[in-house]
């Protein structure tokens, strides 16, 4: 696996998490109780043997840099590869560049002196446990141009209804990309395996012209000068796209099978240690089936919920199906029903805040109620 260079590439769409996304990516929400979007697709590429990592970002980079560091959480602050972050450049003619293949583009040296045979190109929103090696292994037997990462739902849901489908011949070979096919069950995971001197060539028309502004678009323009075999993904798939999808992935965690499916000794998820203390429960503290984080004290009723770390709720207080972020403080006799709060959330006593499952209610970050 020394022969893959990994990419992550964060052009993603945000506009169904605006509330969310207002100051950090998609890729640097917390999600889980202790992790962010992103540790998902990079502990993938390091359980999978992938030591060498770039991550393309479009733009509100700070909380992605702040979080990956130097990657030691990943094991991957080494002396050679590594982990490397590229922020968008700007130049006198544009703003911030908005394209994947343009961001990609202006750092192409790098790619081009890397040492890899192989790229393998995903973004962060689709939180699987996919393996790179068996991708690789697969794209290798079926001599494939380049290969993409597909699931197969049995029934179409909301979750998945406008994402990229895949159409896929008898020998596996994707034949076509359909944007919003209402009912499809091949559901594009907007992962791309081919030879780094392909991706080079690839990015290279774009330089020189090519009307795509997307990864994607381009590779799928190509093929009927190139082999596109799919690979089928069977794990844990989610994809974090939108306000409802984010809460009800983290919801559907509190179930064992799920969290089993997802989690696993031979496949463990890193992310950066915060060393918080253990949390403390109070007298009156009571849980159901919740996910609670370090550092937290609680002193209140808890139900089927996910708090992260040093999150503080008060005598009294009552929250059912909601989503506690860092450092939120809930007040005596407050009663919080599908809520999701941000960071450094203050609910002040005896509040009533209620949503819904379809819509849940969005407190936004250092905000007081």
């Amino acid at each position: 696996m020394n022969s893959i260079l990994g990419i992550i590439n964060l052009n993603e769409d945000e506009n169904k998490l605006v509330e969310l996304t207002y100051n950090r990516p998609i890729a640097a929400i917390p999600f889980a109780g202790r992790y962010r979007v992103i540790d998902f697709t990079i502990s993938n590429m390091v359980n999978s043997g992938i030591n060498h990592v770039f991550i393309f970002t479009r733009d509100k980079y700070r909380s992605v840099t702040d979080h990956i560091q130097t990657g030691r959480a990943w094991d991957l602050e080494r002396k050679n590869k590594g982990i490397f972050i590229f922020n968008p450049l700007q130049n006198f003619y544009s703003n911030v560049r908005s394209s994947d293949m343009d961001i990609i583009s202006d750092y192409l040296d790098y790619i081009y002196y890397s040492k890899e045979k192989y790229v393998v190109i995903s973004p962060s929103y689709f939180i699987s446990s996919i393996n790179y090696k068996e991708m690789l292994k697969k794209h290798k037997e079926s001599k494939a141009d380049i290969s993409v990462a597909y699931k197969k739902i049995s029934t179409q849901t909301d979750e998945f209804r406008e994402c990229d489908s895949l159409v896929i011949d008898e020998d596996g070979r994707a034949i076509d990309v359909i944007c919003n096919k209402k009912g499809s069950k091949n559901v594009f995971m907007e992962t791309i395996m081919m030879e780094r001197k392909l991706f080079i060539d690839i990015i290279n028309k774009r330089i020189l012209g090519a009307d795509n502004d997307l990864l994607k678009d381009t590779v799928f323009q190509l093929k009927n000068n190139l082999k596109i075999y799919t690979y089928e993904y069977k794990g844990y798939l989610a994809r974090i796209d939108s306000v409802k999808s984010y809460y009800k992935r983290n919801i559907e965690l509190l179930s064992e099978d799920v969290m089993n499916t997802l989690f696993s000794e031979s496949w463990p998820v890193f992310t950066k240690a915060k060393d918080e203390p253990p949390t403390k429960y109070q007298m009156n503290a009571e849980v159901t089936n919740s996910l609670i984080a370090s550092g937290c004290c609680i002193d209140g009723k808890i139900e089927n919920s996910v708090v992260f770390r040093r999150v503080t709720i008060y005598p009294g207080a009552r929250i059912k199906y909601c989503i506690a972020m860092q450092n939120s403080k809930i007040g005596e006799n407050t009663v919080l029903e599908h809520v999701i709060l941000d960071k450094n959330v203050i609910v002040t006593k005896g509040k009533i805040i209620k949503g819904t499952l379809d819509n849940p209610i969005i407190i936004e970050k250092n905000q007081i109620i």
